[in-house]
């Protein structure tokens, strides 16, 4: 398992090396609905992914195995179980992590 930070802004680019390949994952907070948001790039920052929901303990590439994602899966973990939804501060405040977990 790897943990993935997450910066403390509305729009963050993270890059990272994922089962011996870089992608950069992009953290979008949408401030009118309340959610975030994941898109996926590749080393070149072409999109792979955009606009993927983040939804705690929900792996998140099930759907796109077609597409050149990791082979592992990407989750968002929030330590509060009685929560269902992330708010903004999550990960800055480590309430929730990012995770991949490699096969």
């Amino acid at each position: 398992m790897i943990s993935i930070p997450v910066l403390d802004a509305n729009d963050s680019l993270i890059e990272v090396e994922l089962d011996g390949e870089v992608f950069f994952l992009r953290m979008s907070w949408n401030s009118e609905g309340e959610f975030w948001v994941l898109g996926l790039e590749d080393y070149a920052q072409n999109d792979i992914l955009a606009g993927i929901l983040v939804v705690p303990d929900t792996p998140m590439l099930p759907m796109f195995r077609h597409l050149p994602v990791p082979r592992g899966e990407l989750y968002a973990v929030l330590l509060d179980e009685t929560r269902a939804n992330l708010l903004r501060t999550d990960f800055a405040d480590g309430s929730a992590g990012l995770i991949y977990v490699p096969v």
